[in-house]
């Protein structure tokens, strides 16, 4: 009775639904792979988050991996090139658009650093950046990567609005070398510049695409089930 089940057409749907349930078991592993992951980083961010603050030049030493020590807090001691202003458009802040002042910090060895200074509403102007000796606190930051189907900065020309802090682009502007990181300021003002938001640490959707593809996968054999089901009861009744 089970022979037809041998049959070319039949095999031809066993394979399709053992792929469909491989190829969508692996997609629920790989969510979870993703979830662990991001909630390593999100771990690497807290404890980042909370260090001491450290001097600039303790932290980005020549030999430091950018991954580990982003997020770590630092100060940095030194003067704003006034010619030297970037925004960072397209930003979104508590529902409020606006845009990001990005200056370059000059310190006193000479290393000149990206601070982003925070963020104005659109509905203000962009203050310039403050003159003489500045003492700037913030988080160590990575050179922002450009991500597949995103909109990038012009790659030729000189820039004053940016869509991501893309070190290497904008040094190519830049009289002398830009430090590989940048300093997202954590100064607290009454008025803008003011201090762009923390990163939001969940653990995102993976858990529930990792869940839906297993769904899919589980429905998949049911749906196999039925079928062979149904074509053993008409092969009774005929």
């Amino acid at each position: 009775m089970y022979k037809f089940l041998l049959r070319p057409k039949w095999m031809a749907f066993h394979l399709i639904i053992i792929a469909m349930v491989v190829v969508m078991i692996n997609l629920a592993l790989w969510q979870v792979n993703r979830l662990s992951q991001r909630n390593d980083f999100n771990d690497q961010v807290r404890t980042n988050q909370r260090a001491d603050i450290r001097p600039l030049g303790d932290v980005l030493t020549t030999d430091a991996d950018p991954k580990t020590i982003e997020w770590l807090p630092v100060s940095a001691k030194g003067t704003y090139l006034a010619d030297e202003e970037l925004t960072l458009v397209n930003i979104s802040q508590f529902g409020t658009a606006g845009v990001d002042a990005i200056s370059v910090l000059v310190l006193d060895d000479g290393t000149q650093i990206l601070v982003n200074r925070g963020f104005i509403p659109l509905a203000e102007e962009v203050p310039a950046p403050p003159t003489g000796e500045q003492t700037v606190v913030g988080y160590l930051r990575q050179s922002a990567k450009h991500r597949s189907g995103s909109i990038d900065n012009n790659a030729e020309g000189e820039l004053t609005e940016i869509i991501r802090i893309d070190i290497p682009r904008i040094d190519a502007q830049v009289e002398g070398d830009l430090a590989p990181m940048y300093i997202q300021s954590l100064t607290e003002t009454n008025a803008a510049p003011y201090p762009v938001a923390a990163p939001t640490l969940t653990g995102g959707s993976h858990l529930s695409y990792a869940i839906q593809w297993s769904i899919f996968s589980i429905c998949a054999i049911i749906g196999w089930v039925l079928v062979v089901r149904k074509a053993l009861a008409k092969k009774r009744t005929a």
